[in-house]
């Protein structure tokens, strides 16, 4: 895979809630270790929470 991009779509009016999201997938990332690590090679990945990326 060379390229990920990720969005989220929600009819809640909750105006946290990109942060919200945000906040779910950075743990998601910190609990997968070896997913931070596949994603950090791509040459890009967008979204929210994306993490940094090594390329």
């Amino acid at each position: 895979m060379e390229k990920f991009e990720s969005f989220d779509i929600s009819d809640v009016p909750d105006p946290e809630l990109g942060a919200k999201i945000a906040d779910l997938q950075k743990r998601n990332y910190e609990a997968l270790p070896e997913l931070a690590e596949l994603v950090s090679h791509l040459d890009a990945h967008t979204g929210g929470s994306a993490p940094r990326h090594d390329k």
